[in-house]
């Protein structure tokens, strides 16, 4: 991705949008893997005698949930503040003098 982006990788990785794209999308994938690993671990493990196998798609899919769970629970940059427009103050009010 990085060789894609070119001069614009930094940019990229300043930008808090694209932080929480990356970071939101890097959860979900792990959240995928760590829940077809498992499903797939259980298919394996009952009577097919390949446990080392099994074996290690649940240590992926534990990796990969411990992954998601730690990212999701760290703060997320703060983004930076929009720039604001100077406005003008309002003009002078008039007051009525009642006589």
């Amino acid at each position: 991705m990085k060789e894609k982006a070119g001069a614009s990788w930094d940019a990229l990785r300043a930008d808090t949008r694209f932080q929480g794209f990356w970071r939101a999308a890097s959860i979900r994938f792990c959240e995928a893997v760590s829940v077809q690993a498992a499903a797939l671990a259980n298919r394996l493990q009952p009577g097919t005698g390949d446990l080392p196998t099994a074996d290690a798609l649940l240590k992926l899919s534990s990796t990969a949930l411990t992954y998601s769970a730690v990212a999701a629970a760290q703060v997320t940059p703060a983004a930076a503040p929009a720039p604001t427009v100077a406005t003008p103050p309002p003009p002078a009010q008039r007051t009525r003098i009642s006589a």
